[in-house]
């Protein structure tokens, strides 16, 4: 279970700041109780306080550097994934007709089958791209080996070798993809720290009598913002943040001005 399995990546963005709002009402009313019961703030809770925010910030950094590093690795596989199809594509060259036909006509239905789960961006329109491209797998490496069998050849394997590089590609995608998310674990601890941190502002404040000043609500939106953020960049379906697919546009290009 993914944080990003309860809401959108955007929704992430109004739950957070209220929920951090109540917690620093909650430590204010606390505090506030407190000390109308005669007990004064002590010297030492700034830095508490400003202990407990240090923290808070690793946890933020943390999260924030390993959802970045899966989103790079995202990019990157996009990169690689177009490499290995170019590289498969030109190959099929090392192989006679009409099995080099058939397969560059099933590589070029790939890359339109990519593209377009790409572009709709929806958990439904991924799990049919990735069907249909676990599909024209079997399609391509079944003609491959007919091609092999039929005339074999040393430069055969070369195709053969591009097309399982590919079928690896596809599956280093998928899991980067889905299955390489932030846990929900990581997520509680940061979003119970982060409680905690706006309890103890509120408390800091309620124990030495003024409420929260408009410096504490920006305090908690930018909180939120980073939040938002960390669930955009940790999201792969219709996030800001996404990446390019233009290596796979410029090889379906490619592809297509080839006879």
């Amino acid at each position: 279970m993914h944080f990003n399995d309860f809401w959108p990546f955007w929704g992430a963005l109004l739950p957070t700041f209220l929920g951090a709002l109540l917690a620093a009402e909650l430590g204010y009313r606390l505090g506030a109780y407190r000390a109308r019961r005669g007990a004064t703030a002590r010297s030492g809770a700034g830095t508490m306080v400003g202990s407990l925010f240090a923290l808070l910030a690793f946890m933020l950094a943390f999260t924030f550097g390993l959802a970045a590093s899966r989103f790079d690795t995202r990019r990157a596989l996009i990169v690689e994934e177009a490499n290995v199809i170019g590289t498969a594509f030109l190959r099929t060259d090392l192989i006679s007709t009409p099995w080099r036909d058939e397969i560059r006509e099933q590589l070029r239905e790939y890359v339109a089958v990519r593209l377009e789960a790409t572009r709709i961006s929806s958990s439904e329109s991924i799990n049919a791209g990735i069907i249909r491209s676990e599909e024209i797998h079997k399609l391509i490496w079944a003609r491959a080996i007919e091609a092999h069998e039929s005339v074999p050849a040393v430069t055969n394997g070369l195709v053969l070798q591009a097309i399982n590089d590919l079928i690896d590609v596809h599956t280093d995608r998928v899991a980067s993809a889905l299955y390489s998310k932030l846990s929900a674990t990581i997520w509680v601890c940061l979003l119970l720290l982060a409680a905690a941190g706006m309890m103890a502002t509120g408390y800091q404040a309620g124990s030495s009598g003024p409420r929260p000043s408009l410096v504490t609500l920006l305090l908690i939106l930018a909180f939120s913002i980073v939040i938002m953020l960390i669930a955009d960049l940790d999201n792969y379906e219709g996030g800001w943040l996404q990446s390019s697919h233009a290596p796979l546009e410029d090889v379906g290009r490619m592809m297509q001005s080839v006879p």
